[in-house]
């Protein structure tokens, strides 16, 4: 209790000063393949197809079976359909019928993650389509398909039976991801692909095509619209010196740069600068106000990295959202619980909106892993910490094996300690697991043995060894923020890129960096653990 009690005399709801930031400037995105497959009028529930079909034979009983697929996967039951599929004589179907059997095969086979056998079923179905524009938009989907392949799979395809003309579309889904971190690498072997398949010009992707004949334009002039005075000043020039220090040890250092205070000029003037000026990147803006408003505007039209998010839709495709995110974290610690096979977490968290939105987004993340729904504590002050564990741990039913807490390091010493004084006995200490709200990085000797054992999710470049030693930015909060422009320098050149080629991802100052829905940049954040009074990375 003496540890408990030492604890007890910190602020406890004082979360740090970056999780201030994340509220105030950042606000509240698995992608699918969509198959088109033929609609049934008025379909009826797969039960009763297949217990029609039990009384039919011959054409009648495979069309009713296809009938009976089609509603199962339209209930999400994807073992019915795949029996109702199996009972199926393919060559006793029309030509129409065999495009929607191996459609819906190529669903249950994607489905039950089979891509390689999903994307050959499509290729099944090709040879029975005439028209060439739906030849294309077929093949687009293959390629879709393949692209959730890993490149395991996919070198090693040759060891299973498949269409033959699948071979070629295997061959560039490789390309595509064995060379994602060499443009010039991939334009080179596309072209090459493109002399060795002439009969498929015709149904190549625009995509492909475009990465193809891509030549970057190289953008000079680039605008850092930031607030350098007032509220958030210290902020904007955190992500101004990151930037100009990236600049400074880049190949690509022959940029233009040009800032302008966010605070002084409204967003509603960018439109005549940009053009004035001729800017051909605009980094900003980084508060959520002026986000919105040039979102609304839309009168921007020049490729730009949005630092925060916007209710307002993106209907300009120029539009990128790069931003640090506490419901992204949160949903990364749900995938890593299930990858450890932790079944039962708990989520503590502050009863602020803050810290309902993490606690939903574990939720969310966890519930399409697992049946279990974590209890979520929300606490209002210190007695809630010690009375809610307390009473949690009161029977030995139920025990979490896993606790997600977000809040302040002082708050999880806390919990920490009350765990190990109310577990029962005989019950293994739940793994725990935080956010960077914890600021774990930042912490003492005491406070590290103190942490023994606590994983931690958190900012690369935060994690020992990580930080440039020549950048003189030693104040994590500070650093935290720079690795926002050590990243937008990077996404200056690499965004088209993406946009071109998915398998591209970056290894940024935040985390590694890929391309997700609406030109939202994804970031896979780095995991660390303390262990005998160090930080380890995982």
């Amino acid at each position: 209790m003496e540890k408990i009690m030492s604890i007890r005399m910190f602020n406890f709801f004082v979360l740090p000063f970056f999780v201030f930031l994340l509220f105030n400037l950042n606000g509240c995105s698995s992608n699918k393949v969509q198959q088109d497959v033929p609609k049934a009028v008025n379909l009826k529930s797969s039960s009763f197809y297949i217990n029609q079909a039990k009384s039919l034979s011959g054409k009648k009983k495979n069309s009713t079976l296809l009938l009976a697929s089609q509603a199962a996967i339209k209930e999400q039951n994807f073992k019915i359909a795949s029996d109702a599929l199996s009972q199926i004589d393919e060559s006793n179907l029309s030509q129409n019928d065999k495009i929607v059997y191996y459609n819906q095969l190529s669903k249950v086979n994607f489905q039950n993650k089979n891509y390689i056998k999903s994307a050959n079923n499509l290729a099944s179905a090709n040879s029975f389509i005439d028209d060439t524009s739906q030849k294309k938009k077929n093949w687009n989907k293959v390629l879709e398909i393949l692209h959730y392949a890993d490149i395991f799979s996919l070198t090693n395809s040759h060891n299973n039976v498949y269409q033959s003309d699948l071979s070629p579309w295997i061959n560039l889904a490789l390309i595509q991801k064995e060379y994602a971190d060499n443009f010039e690498v991939l334009q080179t072997k596309i072209n090459q692909w493109k002399v060795d398949n002439p009969s498929l010009l015709n149904v190549i992707p625009e995509n492909i095509n475009t990465i193809s004949n891509y030549n970057d334009g190289g953008a000079q002039n680039i605008l850092l619209y930031l607030p350098l005075s007032g509220k958030y000043s210290r902020q904007g020039q955190d992500i101004l010196s990151g930037f100009k220090y990236k600049q400074s040890t880049s190949l690509n250092n022959t940029y233009q740069i040009n800032t302008i205070d966010s605070n002084k000029i409204p967003v509603s003037q960018l439109p005549s600068i940009i053009q004035n000026q001729n800017i051909d990147v605009l980094v900003g803006p980084l508060q959520k106000d002026n986000v919105s408003k040039l979102v609304k505007s839309n009168s921007v039209s020049i490729p730009t990295i949005l630092l925060n998010t916007s209710k307002e839709p993106k209907n300009n495709t120029s539009l990128c959202t790069f931003t640090l995110s506490p419901e992204k974290q949160a949903a990364q610690v749900a995938q890593k619980m299930f990858k450890e096979n932790k079944f039962r977490p708990i989520v503590i968290v502050p009863d602020t909106n803050f810290g309902y939105r993490s606690a939903q987004a574990f939720k969310n993340s966890w519930l399409k892993v697992s049946n279990f729904s974590p209890i979520v504590l929300k606490i209002k002050g210190n007695n809630q910490i010690q009375s809610k564990l307390k009473a949690l741990f009161k029977g030995k039913t139920n025990t979490p094996d896993s606790v997600f807490f977000i809040g302040n390091k002082s708050q999880l010493l806390l919990t920490k300690a009350y765990i190990e004084l109310y577990l029962p006995a005989g019950i293994n200490q739940p793994q725990i697991y935080s956010n960077s709200s914890t600021n774990i990085l930042n912490s003492s000797q005491s406070e590290l043995k103190d942490l023994q054992n606590v994983k931690f999710i958190d900012l690369s470049i935060l994690m020992p060894g990580a930080k440039p030693s020549d950048y003189p930015v030693n104040n994590i909060n500070d650093l935290r923020v720079s690795a926002l422009g050590f990243d937008s320098f990077s996404l200056i050149s690499a965004i088209q890129e993406m946009k071109l080629n998915p398998y591209i991802q970056i290894n940024g100052a935040t985390g590694k960096l890929s391309l997700g829905n609406d030109c939202n940049i994804e970031t896979q954040y780095s995991w660390g653990q303390v262990r005998s009074g160090q930080i380890i990375k995982q």
